[in-house]
């Protein structure tokens, strides 16, 4: 007789729980994956300023040039063409007549800056000879403090102007490589997002959401801030003409870069005009020189600010500077001119609740329409 089979189920089989590995596995790969860009990112660190910078300037021609395509019916190899013929045409202008003129007075401005501090801490000296104002200073230390601070400040300053003139070759550079990425950035673009189905896919998709608005926020920071500076530099030239203060033009293009470091800019950039102001007309050509710092730093901001940048990175200034502290202390240059911008983009990552996807949204989890222009052109059609 066959055998009867047996319909009866098999005894279960014990199922060890899923490890913690693979409970967080998705975390770690997230984890790892930016760990080697940042491993990366660190290796190619002595390029940043290079890297930067070409951001910068695809960013903010990427936006002249949709502007002027959207009044002109120029294809595109044209509006490119035209715009950088026009940048070369102000570079080349600046390098025969402007640029020369600046390095000569930057040259005799580093020599000018310790006369004038020199002469500063005379005074000083000399008022302290009064008996009242001696036992008072001595009681405070105020002497030491403040050829401390200003040795402190001038060595700062020294640094700047020194790392200023060392990314002027990276500025060329950058103007190529902004050139060659725009040219034909639209093939580009699609290059880019064709890793999406690459071995890489899985990890462009961790990378890609966050780096774009991290540049998103960076780009649209210092589209603005370079409206402001101009303004800024503007209203310094002349005020310093007015004036008669010796080497207006380093001292111009000098605001002119503070002007892309929050709150701690006017600062580094008001110690050496109030110096030289004080060097030419004693303390009441430094006055004259720090009213119109303030003046200027009023317009912008109560004018230029609410106007151009509005609420974008609105942040109380207490917090800025603490961000700056912190950020110099850690990162040098680089930290005062991206401190901000990467703190706040990480307290809307880590803190801010994402709003809920819109009919229309991009691919980043943008509104189509408020996504900025470098994000735009970097998702084909």
């Amino acid at each position: 007789m066959a055998e009867s089979i047996s319909l009866t189920p098999p005894p279960p089989v014990d199922q060890a729980p899923p490890s913690w590995v693979s409970r967080h596995a998705r975390k770690l790969y997230a984890l790892a994956v930016w760990a080697v860009f940042f491993g990366i990112f660190y290796l190619v660190s002595n390029f940043l300023s290079l890297f930067f910078l070409t951001f910068i300037l695809s960013y903010t021609i990427n936006s002249l040039m949709r502007a002027l395509g959207r009044r002109v019916a120029w294809p595109h190899w044209a509006i490119i063409s035209a715009v950088y013929l026009l940048l070369m045409a102000v570079l080349f202008g600046m390098g025969m007549i402007v640029i020369p003129k600046v390095y000569q007075e930057g040259k005799a401005l580093s020599l000018e800056i310790p006369e004038a501090k020199d002469k500063l801490l005379a005074s000083i000296k000399e008022i302290m000879q009064n008996e009242d104002w001696a036992v008072i200073a001595k009681s405070a230390g105020l002497e030491e403090g403040v050829q401390e601070a200003f040795t402190r400040i001038i060595q700062s300053v020294t640094v700047f102007m020194q790392n200023l003139f060392r990314t002027s070759f990276h500025f060329i550079l950058s103007m190529v490589f902004s050139f060659l990425i725009l040219w034909d950035l639209d093939r580009l673009a699609a290059e880019v997002q064709g890793l999406r189905g690459s071995r890489l896919g899985k990890a462009f998709k961790i990378l890609s959401p966050p780096i774009a608005r991290f540049g998103d926020i960076v780009g649209r920071a210092f589209e603005a801030q370079i409206i402001i500076a101009f303004v800024n530099t503007l209203l310094t030239l002349i005020g310093l003409t007015v004036l008669g203060i010796p080497s207006k033009l380093f001292l111009s293009v000098f605001v002119f870069v503070c002007s892309f470091i929050p709150v701690v800019g006017v600062i580094i950039s008001s110690v050496p005009i109030c110096l030289i102001a004080y060097k030419a007309g004693g303390f009441t050509m430094a006055f004259y020189a720090a009213l119109l710092i303030v003046v200027i730093h009023f317009i912008e901001a109560y004018f230029l600010n609410p106007r151009i940048v509005g609420s974008h990175l609105s942040v109380h200034p207490f917090i800025a500077v603490c961000i700056l502290v912190f950020s110099e202390h850690w990162f040098g240059v680089w930290g005062l001119l991206l401190g901000v911008p990467c703190a706040i983009f990480l307290y809307r990552s880590l803190f801010v609740r994402p709003a809920r996807r819109a009919p229309g949204a991009s691919s980043e989890g943008l509104p189509a329409s408020a996504a900025g222009p470098a994000e735009k052109a970097s998702v084909p059609a």
